[in-house]
């Protein structure tokens, strides 16, 4: 009897497990749609419009960047490369050029967003990344 319940769950504790294998969990957006709301995203911070009006426009935009929140003007940005899939969404590398405050020359900040678009909207910066 032993040798049966032995033989029963190991098999059932790897398929809950995964051993390793690819994910099953479904792209919450496509890469289209992912690059397509990131830009939309800083292309507001850009022209200024703040992260409320985003989250109340149409159709409703998340846009979770500390920075954004403070108010540092977004004078230009540059994606690095494509975007790749993590978890349920997309992640991508850009290049935030800030305007400096004062006399200080702008300023060139590398990060990541995650980006997903079902059910809704979400850009949401990845912090300790890249």
């Amino acid at each position: 009897m032993n040798n049966l319940r032995r033989a029963w769950l190991v098999p059932t504790m790897m398929a809950l497990v995964g051993c390793g294998g690819q994910s099953t969990m479904d792209l919450a957006t496509t890469p289209e749609e992912s690059r397509a709301t990131l830009t939309r995203s800083l292309e507001a911070w850009k022209g200024g419009i703040s992260q409320k009006d985003l989250a109340t426009g149409s159709p409703a935009l998340f846009f979770q960047d500390d920075t954004y929140r403070r108010g540092t003007p977004l004078t230009s940005y540059a994606f690095e490369g494509e975007g790749k899939v993590v978890g349920s969404g997309m992640s991508y590398i850009v290049n935030l050029t800030l305007k400096g405050s004062g006399e200080k020359e702008n300023k060139v900040q590398r990060v990541a967003y995650r980006v997903v678009t079902r059910p809704s909207l979400a850009v949401t910066r990845e912090e300790g990344i890249p």
